[in-house]
């Protein structure tokens, strides 16, 4: 589990700014919790990421266009490389499990043409 940091940090400008952080630590959380699931293959619950992404995110921009000098924000640099890792890992666990769902759709659609094929659903049967 990530480390906290409670230190209110200041920007030159005299805002507060942890918010801004803050929001940026819980959604490399949440990033990091989704791929975790991911990797351990528990996709039964991941809807609820979906929400907390689409949140975070949303509040991460509103955030931002309050604050009126957002290159001042101390520790932001660092923070963003850590998002973006998050982001990279997460994305690299989405899209394998994409592959795999779009595999098993593709063995799914080859079965159901072959079936189809050997005249099994064939209207001949109902004609006769």
């Amino acid at each position: 589990m990530m480390a906290v940091h409670s230190d209110a940090s200041v920007a030159p400008t005299g805002v507060t700014v942890e918010p801004i952080i803050a929001i940026i630590r819980r959604l490399i959380d949440v990033l990091d919790q989704e791929t975790k699931q991911l990797e351990r293959n528990e996709v039964d619950s991941l809807s609820h990421f979906i929400d907390q992404k689409s949140r975070s995110l949303l509040e991460l921009n509103r955030a931002l266009s309050e604050q009126p000098s957002p290159a001042d924000i101390p520790g932001l640099d660092e923070e963003l490389v850590r998002l973006r890792q998050a982001f990279d890992s997460n994305r690299e666990m989405l899209g394998i499990h994409m592959a795999a769902v779009q595999e098993i759709t593709e063995v799914i659609a080859t079965a159901m043409r072959q079936a189809d094929s050997d005249g099994t659903y064939s209207t001949r049967i109902y004609a006769r």
